[in-house]
């Protein structure tokens, strides 16, 4: 990874399929290694989805999360399980508040 490049920017990219291989293997490496980059790396895969969810990505980020977890069984299953909850209302605070109530809406759906 780039030591110039953010780990959040570096996570988006990530998420996206957009790393090349070696640098997807570092990121990879790292979360297995370090906690709190992997909590780092699911708060931002939940942001994403509830961002696809809201029609707020570009077209091009639009494609790539779709090519990347609309096509692979669990992440597709994400994806529907945060709709399902979005559209009963009870995802309303989590997709659209701060850290908090992102973290207990993900809790919920994990049965936590």
């Amino acid at each position: 990874m780039q030591g110039t490049e953010t780990d959040e920017s570096v996570i988006r990219r990530y998420l996206l399929g957009e790393l090349p291989e070696q640098e997807q293997t570092a990121v990879e490496a790292r979360y297995f290694l370090d906690d709190a980059f992997f909590e780092q790396l699911v708060a931002a895969e939940k942001e994403l989805i509830g961002k696809y969810l809201r029609g707020e990505l570009g077209s091009e980020d639009h494609e790539r999360f779709q090519r990347r977890y609309l096509t692979v069984g669990y992440r597709r299953k994400m994806v529907e399980s945060a709709k399902e909850l979005l559209l009963s209302g009870a995802a309303r605070p989590a997709l659209t508040a701060g850290a908090p109530s992102r973290t207990s809406w993900w809790k919920r759906l994990l049965g936590r």
